[in-house]
């Protein structure tokens, strides 16, 4: 059974190699909108896309996974990330790692923290200073994340005051889940603090000032 595909669609379904988001989209589209099951939809990226990677039997499996994934089917593992060849000369390849993982919302500056001290540091002063959001952590971790949460838009350059503040790892895409499986480790991710509500960003640049070593805007 052929499905109609048009508009953005198209476009996605003539790429030889999607993004991530590209397939989500794709796939939650025509399971959402069209109805369409997820045996449907493996049936049209087989016949009615130029997805090569995916269509390998190589990939068969994994891919089948990832669909039932984006259409809402519950997996027992999640399609997580993606892992580029060496060489760069290959297509990228996705993989499945042992938990969960999401990407940072619009109005989120999150913090990848990877020692016991600054991670310490960064809990001290999120409930010294109320800050909205949560910091979170699982067994086995050296550090954790810290997620905060505002309610205006926010530069790129703000964005970067706030990780060197908190000694935050650099690129950070990826974040864990809270009561989820951590991505690498499999362990749960626990709230260890958490206040309700949004952060201005005077009140943070306030906070650089006062604390010692902080950075002065």
């Amino acid at each position: 059974m052929s499905i109609e595909i048009y508009g953005k669609l198209e476009q996605i379904a003539n790429e030889s190699h999607p993004t991530r988001q590209q397939m989500a989209f794709f796939l939650r589209t025509l399971a959402q909108k069209g109805g369409h099951s997820a045996e449907e939809l493996l049936d049209c990226i087989q016949t009615q896309t130029s997805w090569v990677e995916y269509t390998s039997k190589k990939n068969k499996n994994d891919f089948v996974n990832f669909v039932r994934w984006a259409t809402g089917d519950t997996s027992p593992r999640f399609f997580s990330s993606l892992k580029k060849n060496e060489s760069r000369t290959e297509p990228k390849k996705w993989y499945f790692n042992k938990g969960f993982a999401r990407t940072v919302a619009h109005n989120e500056i999150a913090l990848d923290i990877d020692t016991k001290e600054d991670f310490e540091r960064a809990v001290r002063i999120f409930n010294e200073h109320e800050l909205k959001g949560n910091c979170r952590t699982w067994e086995g971790a050296k550090g954790g994340h810290v997620s905060l949460l505002f309610s205006e838009p926010f530069s790129l350059e703000f964005k970067e005051m706030v990780r060197i503040f908190f000694h935050g790892d650099k690129g950070q895409i990826n974040i864990t889940v809270e009561g989820k499986p951590h991505q690498n480790t499999g362990n749960i991710v626990r709230i260890i603090a958490e206040h309700q509500g949004f952060n201005s960003k005077e009140s943070l640049k306030i906070m650089f000032k006062n604390e010692q070593g902080g950075i002065q805007p």
